[in-house]
């Protein structure tokens, strides 16, 4: 906003003096802006030194804007270039020759060399815009510490594990976490995340594509630190299921488990120490049906079926 309030009074100096008479007031309505807005700019690029301004003590009214190194092309002072810190008053205003010897220039309409006029506005937007971080990542109250945007790829580095490295911190990187910033991530908040990132399985690759998570997906939005905080990612799996290990396997162990829930459900007596199946009927039918199962048994794990006692007395059920 500096840079642009900046460029309508350059625009609008008198090209004989390189002063402007306005005010917060005449910006405001010549650009629909508010009048705390555009005060606020002019005393900040009054405090820049790229005007001088000569207020009215106690009137609401236009007063003199000096530009600093305004280049006077028509007029007595043609030539010449105001300089702002010399000028004593209004009416004690200080030119001094142009280091040319001459006011021509791209910009004499705006009464300004083009190439100066540029560098002057890019020097206003970065004052402002180191201006609005300051203000963005400033303490909220006195000595608390004042978080730098460098420092979540500093947390995610320490932290990350086997999880690719941050090699280089990036301006786009640096506007991610500033606008997570401004949406509320704290640091604190932001190394949880890491910290779940580096023992959630599914963010260490193992799903069916392989991906991984990275310092760019946790900041790309507001939601991805939560998620990564609040969602399970493979962490805490039920047990019995039939799920994926990391090598794309099924669970064996989950089957033996599954099967030997079944078989106790149907009346027959599991040895939990090797799997071996034990029937609880008589008679040939049950004979016959014990068989069966230490067959099954038999395939499961390659586990091995205890020979059954003819002596042992089927249970009640």
């Amino acid at each position: 906003m500096g840079c642009f309030l900046y460029t309508a009074i350059l625009a609008n100096a008198d090209p004989e003096t390189g002063i402007w008479i306005g005010s917060a007031g005449v910006l405001s309505n010549l650009f629909g802006l508010s009048p705390r807005t555009c005060r606020d700019n002019l005393e900040k690029l009054e405090s820049m030194g790229y005007v001088r301004r000569f207020q009215v003590q106690g009137r609401h009214i236009p007063y003199p804007i000096l530009v600093d190194k305004y280049e006077i092309t028509i007029g007595a002072m043609k030539g010449k270039r105001l300089n702002c810190e010399k000028s004593i008053s209004y009416s004690s205003v200080y030119y001094e020759w142009c280091r040319d010897g001459a006011g021509e220039s791209a910009g004499e309409s705006a009464g300004e060399s083009a190439g100066e006029s540029a560098a002057i506005r890019e020097n206003i937007e970065k004052e402002e815009k180191k201006e609005e971080e300051i203000n963005l990542l400033s303490p909220s109250a006195p000595g608390e510490h004042q978080i730098r945007p460098e420092e979540f790829a500093n947390v995610w580095n320490r932290l990350r594990g086997k999880l690719p490295k941050v090699e280089k911190f990036t301006d786009g990187r640096r506007k991610k976490v500033l606008t997570r910033i401004r949406q509320g991530m704290t640091l604190d908040r932001f190394t949880e995340a890491v910290e779940n990132c580096r023992v959630k399985p599914f963010l260490l690759g193992e799903n069916s594509s392989g991906w991984t998570v990275t310092f760019d997906w946790l900041i790309g939005n507001a939601e991805n630190s939560e998620k990564a905080i609040n969602n399970p990612y493979g962490l805490n799996r039920p047990q019995g299921g039939n799920h994926v290990n990391g090598n794309g396997k099924n669970s064996q162990s989950a089957a033996v488990a599954n099967l030997q829930t079944a078989l106790r459900e149907s009346g027959f007596e599991v040895c939990s120490d090797s799997g071996s199946l034990f029937s609880s009927g008589a008679g040939s039918g049950e004979s016959s049906r014990s068989g069966g199962v230490e067959s099954v048994g038999a395939a499961v794990g390659g586990v091995q079926p205890r020979t059954i006692d003819a002596s042992i007395q089927p249970r009640r059920v």
